[in-house]
């Protein structure tokens, strides 16, 4: 089974020590589309003012971080550049932008002050020019510049950070939007810390390489090309520190960080003792150790020990929709609760039976997303279309008194959607709960909800996941990456593929938070 997956890891430990940690650049690209003249691009430099200079066959261009301004040959203007056979660029001394040709001797320094060009006769440019003009060019393609003792180097797929002032060489791999045809027909390695790809025919691609606090997974730390790379459904990991991965249709990957394996764990219609269905939304390890497995067709209890798997329908009375297990989790007494789109149910572990808990009595809306337990020992179940629902315990165990929590038009202190999809409480009591149009805070005390959305600097409102990291702060996922919330200032902080994460849109339930070592982890 040859798949690949790719997942994000957020590191809140930093002695968290695993063999597929690589850091990642993640480059954007940058073409006609955006101003640049053509996409074939032979030399680049920055000039004392930070801005960019691409030389192409035709022109140069000038790069300001949003536009370009672009400069074409006029042999009868003496103001201009000489001819569209541009050889190379580079910069003297004061960091002035001189230009040659490959059909001329002529050599053409850019004017700052006026926006144009002075030629020069080569015998009168200095010495130095004229060599840093001939070195550069002949310069090693996919090999950046020395700044400060750093340089880099670029050879298949990864990406090299040698440091002659300490000898150490650190290796990255490259994700480009699109697949590269050929090698970089030059690199340059800016004051900022951005690397610049130029290419024969797709452009320029520009990555940063300064520190990021996100890490990606591979399933080999020496080919890049391992990446994993699907739709991710779920998370859990256990106490010896393997990883399960659950997919959309792949089944289950099993990492285990000791010895490097990878193993597949999936559905076999010839064996009945297999995984009962590829398609994964949810992984959760029980006190006892057993890892039970939420699927769009089905409930599986694994005992991974005898490598035994045990099978439920959850509910023969409904449509096969219904079966589609959303959420388990093990309340303060160690009795196991599963959410489904056909509502809630508790298992019986003496009869390895489930009992069922009539949606119709306890909540508005059958289509259960989200279950927690909070200190006080209440379940509170997020709901598609029902808004969120508090059941307060009795005397007897099945049963609730429910309390709803619905969105009220024109009550800004309710609930801003029924549509919701996690809930977590933080350590002061206070649940926070994350929806289609942003996330809540609920104070249980007054039943009141405090919105939060783009108007208070959310990048977008459609929030999939919500965790509490060990800081109290919250890691919010949604379709423009990643925010962090402080819950004590309300300050954010937004994360997106510049910032090293492998892509912008999160999926629904893909985010876990390790009870072994506080890891946040995440799908994009």
């Amino acid at each position: 089974m040859n798949k690949v997956f790719r997942i994000i890891l957020l590191f809140f430990i930093i002695n968290f020590n695993l063999y597929s940690q690589v850091k990642v650049l993640r480059f954007e690209q940058i073409n006609t589309k955006d101003g640049l003249p053509q996409n074939s691009v032979q030399s680049i430099v920055q000039d004392k003012y930070g801005f960019m200079w691409f030389s192409s066959f035709a022109s140069i261009s000038r790069y300001d971080g949003y536009k370009f301004t672009n400069y074409h040959a006029n042999p009868d203007d003496p103001k201009a550049l000489l001819s569209r056979g541009i050889y190379n660029i580079a910069l003297d001394s004061a960091e002035n932008v001189w230009i040659a040709f490959f059909d001329s001797s002529i050599i053409c320094k850019y004017n700052y002050e006026t926006d144009d060009f002075t030629r020069y006769a080569r015998h009168a440019v200095p010495f130095y020019i004229i060599r840093r003009l001939d070195r550069l060019r002949s310069l090693v393609s996919n090999q950046t510049n020395i700044r400060d003792g750093i340089y880099w180097r670029f050879s298949e797929n990864k990406l090299y950070k040698i440091d002659r002032n300490t000898g150490n060489t650190y290796s990255y791999c490259a994700i480009f939007p699109i697949e590269i045809n050929v090698s970089p027909s030059c690199m340059y390695f800016d004051k900022f810390g951005i690397i610049w790809f130029g290419t024969g025919k797709q452009g320029v691609f520009k990555a940063n390489t300064n520190v990021k606090p996100f890490y990606s997974y591979y399933l080999s730390q020496d080919n890049c090309e391992n990446l994993i790379n699907s739709e991710i459904r779920a998370f859990v990991d256990d106490e010896y520190g393997n990883l399960y991965i659950g997919t959309l249709n792949e089944g289950i990957i099993k990492i285990n960080r000791k010895t490097r394996s990878i193993n597949f764990i999936v559905n076999n219609p010839k064996n009945k003792n297999s995984l009962i269905n590829n398609s994964i939304r949810k992984l959760y390890f029980d006190k006892y150790g057993y890892l039970w497995i939420g699927t769009k067709g089905g409930l599986d209890r694994y005992d991974i020990k005898h490598n035994k798997f045990y099978h439920y329908i959850t509910d023969l009375r409904q449509p096969t929709q219904k079966y589609w297990v959303y959420e388990i989790m093990e309340d303060h007494n160690g009795d196991l609760w599963i959410g489904t789109f056909g509502g809630i149910a508790r298992y019986d572990r003496k009869n390895d039976v489930f009992i069922w808990n009539d949606p119709n009595i306890t909540l508005l809306s059958r289509r259960v997303t989200t279950i927690i337990e909070d200190s006080n020992y209440n379940l509170w179940i997020g709901t598609q279309g029902g808004g969120i629902t508090c059941l307060k315990r009795t005397e007897l165990i099945d049963r609730f008194v429910s309390t709803h929590y619905i969105n009220i038009p024109d009550d800004t202190t309710s609930i801003s959607s029924n549509r919701v999809f996690s809930i977590v409480e933080s350590k002061d009591g206070y649940l926070w709960v994350a929806t289609e149009y942003g996330f809540n805070k609920f104070d249980p005390k007054t039943g009141k909800f405090l919105r939060f959305n783009q108007k208070n600097g959310l990048p977008n409102e459609m929030i999939y996941g919500i965790l509490l990291d060990n800081n109290n702060n919250l890691w919010l996922s949604h379709r423009f990456g990643l925010t962090n919330f402080n819950t004590q200032t309300n300050e954010m902080n937004n994360y997106t593929e510049q910032d090293g994460l492998q892509g912008n849109e999160f999926s629904e339930n893909a985010f876990y938070k390790s009870p072994y070592t506080g890891s946040i982890f995440r799908r994009s």
